[in-house]
């Protein structure tokens, strides 16, 4: 049976999400190799989903998640940090 884009890019994201929390972890017991490989296959995961999104008519965004407007109809600050 043929797999829809969109399920295999909610699929692509949670496995990205588990390996950055496994990430963490590995950066806080020092495995530094460790983390190499983990932050490599993140990376390729990312790439894996810039596809199947390309290929998909509703491509899906995580990052759209924050740019939900509030009731006050602002949207949420971003996490980008200044140069002071």
């Amino acid at each position: 049976m043929y797999e829809q884009p969109q399920s295999k890019a909610w699929e692509i994201q949670a496995i990205i999400y588990a390996l950055e929390s496994e990430l963490q972890r590995l950066d806080a017991l020092g495995a530094g190799i460790a983390a190499i490989h983990v932050n490599a296959a993140i990376e390729q995961l990312r790439s894996n989903l810039a596809i199947v999104n390309d290929n998909s008519l509703g491509a899906f965004d995580p990052s759209m998640l924050c740019q939900v407007k509030d009731r006050t109809g602002s949207s949420p600050q971003s996490k980008s940090h200044s140069r002071d």
